[in-house]
């Protein structure tokens, strides 16, 4: 949030990228939803599963980088360390599965593949919200529900008195 709090009120570039970011991260929350409902449709199969699942991952790893090259927020700069560290284990435990023939290393495979990440993208849809819900409080960009009936106030139809 760093490059939130620099933001001045009379600078209009960094508002407008400020809207396009605040744009943005609203279509990312609506295409997280769109995928995890995918994820769950298809977790009663795990072949589609594996298939689904990364596309969520993907998505938040891309959707990391974007909001973090604008907002230089640690918590994202954080969150793509562990990602691709994670996804290193991962790869990891494909290239060693040849070595290791057991129930629990399948299982240790199993929980690395599936649930771990699903709760890792959990946990970033939900700081995703937390951003947006920030910025709109911030007050940078006026929201259309800010500007509800500012047409139909009495003050508009008033004469100014001079003083």
């Amino acid at each position: 949030m760093k490059y939130l709090n620099q933001l001045k009120n009379n600078d209009f570039a960094k508002k407008k990228v400020m809207e396009n970011l605040i744009k943005f991260i609203k279509i990312d929350i609506v295409v997280q939803k769109i995928l995890f409902f995918v994820v769950c449709l298809t977790g009663i199969i795990v072949f589609p599963l594996m298939i689904t699942l990364p596309i969520l991952g993907g998505w938040q790893l891309l959707s990391a980088g974007i909001i973090w090259n604008r907002l230089r927020d640690m918590t994202r700069k954080k969150y793509l360390a562990y990602s691709i560290s994670y996804l290193g284990l991962m790869v990891l435990s494909v290239f060693s599965a040849d070595y290791f023939r057991s129930g629990l290393f399948e299982f240790m495979v199993g929980l690395i593949f599936i649930p771990i990440p699903f709760c890792i993208a959990i946990w970033y849809y939900l700081e995703t919200k937390n951003t947006l819900e920030k910025l709109e409080e911030k007050g940078i960009v006026e929201t259309p529900e800010a500007m509800n009936e500012v047409l139909d106030s009495e003050e508009i139809f008033n004469p100014i008195k001079n003083s």
